[in-house]
């Protein structure tokens, strides 16, 4: 593996500096050095630096979500197992 291969070393990095993330980590030192290039040249601020990484978090997060569809007949199953349990509890309530 070269010092540019991304290795997945969470959570452990999470509990280091971002000081200490640079200077011992490759790929987050370019991702730091891309961003200053950035404000550098005066093409975005820090504050739409911030943005966009809040951004791509965000859209990343997203990509993984998938809409759960409960079939109808489940959940007709489902209100009937609700009913019944409704009139357990009920029953053993009264006694």
């Amino acid at each position: 593996m070269d010092s540019t291969t991304p290795v997945n070393k969470w959570p452990y990095d999470m509990l280091r500096s971002p000081r200490q993330r640079y200077e011992g980590d490759p790929i987050f030192k370019s991702l730091v050095d891309a961003m200053v290039a950035y404000i550098e040249q005066a093409e975005f601020t820090p504050s739409e630096l911030r943005q966009a990484a809040t951004y791509a978090s965000i859209r990343y997060a997203m990509r993984s979500i998938k809409p759960c569809v409960i079939p109808r007949r489940m959940v007709e199953h489902l209100r009937t197992l609700e009913e019944w349990l409704d009139r357990e509890i009920t029953q053993r309530s009264d006694e």
